[in-house]
């Protein structure tokens, strides 16, 4: 029996390529997907949620970059999501550039 998660590769190079935040800015990120930032992702005022199975994984953190100006949030977050993967992609606030390479983490 092939227990074995599949994910689904989602290529983002603008915020309209992610799904629709909610009343309070937070974009909740699809279960089992690989979310693969290209470019300035410029996320505005909004934050991402990690589900279930969800990773982040670039290509190169000079290439693939979420920015946002969300005051006093955590740009990345999640809750009982298990194992997840953030790796080779950095985050921008307020000027100042955060990296993720060869990162795995469990929240």
């Amino acid at each position: 029996m092939d227990t074995e998660v599949r994910q689904t590769q989602m290529l983002v190079t603008i915020l309209d390529d992610l799904p629709s935040p909610d009343v309070n800015g937070v974009i909740t990120l699809p279960p089992d997907t690989m979310i693969e930032p290209d470019g300035m992702v410029d996320l505005g005022t909004n934050v991402l949620e990690l589900s279930t199975g969800t990773s982040i994984v670039g290509r190169d953190p000079a290439k693939g970059v979420f920015m946002t100006d969300a005051p006093g949030k955590a740009v990345i977050s999640g809750t009982d999501v298990g194992q997840v993967v953030l790796r080779t992609f950095a985050i921008k606030r307020d000027n100042v550039g955060y990296g993720f390479k060869h990162t795995r983490s469990i929240l």
